[in-house]
């Protein structure tokens, strides 16, 4: 005995024709004229086999409609910034007060970004997001160039014109090495032991000439 379906509101039925004649991908199609077909008075069992569903899938897709609306039925967008604190629009007014100072040349602390970014949303940032942020809007960090307050332009440029190119280059005084001994063995004679015992393994001379 097949089961009983709900009754759809008319102005889902609507909605979901109304949907039909624009451009839609195949699978959002089945699925408003699940909707278009069920307000007919089609059964889902026939609904399944007209285009090719299996009634479960129906019944799931008329849930969604229920619950959702049509829109449940289309295709979601991939991809987006799903867990973002500000929108791009509120991130860009609170870059906008420090714009002056940077087009001025002042040093724009991300820390201060960063305590205006916690202020407005209501929650932390993690100084890595800070920076993510920026770049997503197209600022880049230029460190300053290290100068000693003291520095004279001027004599820097004498000494560039006028100043050793190069310095001489020093030579390295040779290691001295120790004389080596003549003997190959690797073993060394204590210096008490005695002489015949040093002696023992040498060949005795003949006395031929």
């Amino acid at each position: 005995m097949a089961r009983l379906r709900a009754s759809f509101p008319s102005s889902l039925a609507q909605e979901a024709r109304s949907l039909l004649n624009g451009d839609l991908r195949p699978n959002e199609r089945a699925r408003l004229r699940t909707v278009a077909l069920a307000d007919e008075g089609i059964s889902n069992d026939e609904i399944a086999k007209e285009l090719r569903l299996s009634v479960n899938t129906v019944r799931m897709f008329h849930s969604r409609a229920r619950i959702g609306g049509v829109q449940a039925l289309l295709n979601r967008k991939k991809g987006g910034r799903f867990r973002q604190h500000l929108s791009r629009e509120a991130e860009a007014t609170i870059l906008e007060r420090e714009l002056p100072k940077a087009k001025e040349g002042a040093v724009v602390v991300v820390s201060e970004i960063k305590q205006a970014l916690e202020q407005a949303a209501g929650r932390s940032y993690h100084l890595n997001s800070v920076y993510r942020l920026l770049a997503r809007h197209g600022w880049r960090k230029i460190a300053p160039r290290r100068i000693h307050p003291s520095q004279q332009p001027n004599a820097v440029e004498d000494f560039k014109k006028s100043g050793q190119k190069s310095w001489p280059r020093q030579r390295r005084k040779p290691k001295r090495r120790g004389n080596r001994s003549a003997s190959s063995s690797k073993t060394k004679l204590d210096s008490g032991a005695s002489a015949t015992l040093a002696a023992a393994g040498r060949p005795k001379a003949s006395g031929r000439s």
